[in-house]
């Protein structure tokens, strides 16, 4: 992955899912706090660039919130879900 370097567009969502999941995995065997910051740095990535897309530039924010709150984390989820739509309805 670090040899192709960051795809563009869509796809670049995709990869850092794909990111965070590994370093999730990681987080479970060789290095539990390397995976944990890198699986949160990931998340966090991936929100930034849903609020440049359309989030409305709350979801770090909600995140944040919602880790003591279950009612943010609902609005967090509805508002993830709006700004991935937004991106889908603008196309590739």
């Amino acid at each position: 992955m670090r040899s192709e370097g960051e795809p563009a567009g869509l796809a670049w969502f995709a990869y850092r899912a794909t990111c965070a999941w590994i370093y999730a995995a990681d987080s479970k065997s060789t290095s539990p706090g390397d995976g944990l910051v890198n699986t949160f740095r990931c998340t966090l990535d991936l929100l930034d660039a849903l609020d440049d897309a359309g989030g409305g530039g709350t979801l770090v924010t909600l995140l944040m919130t919602a880790l003591d709150d279950d009612a943010s984390l609902a609005e967090l989820r509805a508002q993830v879900r709006d700004a991935v739509a937004e991106i889908a309805s603008n196309g590739p």
